[in-house]
């Protein structure tokens, strides 16, 4: 039996540290319908293990009957099934431990139909072979802006709406091609 060797210096055992690293699977910017699902989701590391907060305009996100969230050893996902509208917003989530934390974002907007324009249509000006009219554009654009307007006319007496234009951007519009002393009605 051979001589010991020399002593080593104490040592103290202590777990691995690693500040923590974040990696989402998602653009800054995410546009969903109303009544669609979305996930956000992403990797992890760090150790210890890192402590997971989803929030959502700056206040913690809750688990509920359309909002998941899971977390594995290695992933992170927050799902919401069915959304609406009041789903849009800044979310964020934080990953951190004792030796520091990473911030990942997304801006999520929920869009919808637009509601109907603001009446009463104005008749600018009323003419015996056309009008111009103006309305106001809807309280609630749905969520992003209106790209255009569907303009249709029709005889007071008859069932049938013929398109006067599908391309209106503008809140005022010429209605051609009247017949005078006809009576008409028009939907925007």
């Amino acid at each position: 039996q051979g001589k010991p060797s020399f002593c080593t210096k104490p040592i103290t055992c202590k777990d691995e540290i690693a500040p923590p690293q974040l990696e989402l699977d998602i653009r800054e910017k995410l546009t969903v319908r109303v009544g669609e699902a979305f996930s956000l989701t992403g990797r992890y590391s760090g150790k210890p293990k890192p402590k997971i907060t989803w929030y959502k305009d700056d206040i913690t996100v809750k688990e509920d009957k359309r909002t998941m969230i899971q977390t594995t050893p290695a992933t992170i996902c927050l799902g919401v099934l069915k959304s609406v509208r009041e789903d849009s917003g800044k979310y964020s989530v934080v990953v951190e431990n004792s030796s520091g934390s990473r911030k990942g974002f997304c801006q999520v907007t929920v869009v919808d139909r637009p509601t109907p324009p603001v009446g009463p249509v104005i008749f600018d000006e009323v003419h015996k072979d056309h009008f111009v009219i103006s309305w106001k554009p809807p309280l609630d654009d749905g969520g992003s802006p209106v790209t255009n307007y569907i303009i249709e006319k029709k005889d007071a007496h008859r069932d049938l709406w013929m398109p006067v234009t599908s391309a209106s951007v503008k809140t005022t519009c010429k209605v051609p091609k009247l017949l005078e002393g006809r009576d008409y009605v028009v939907r925007i």
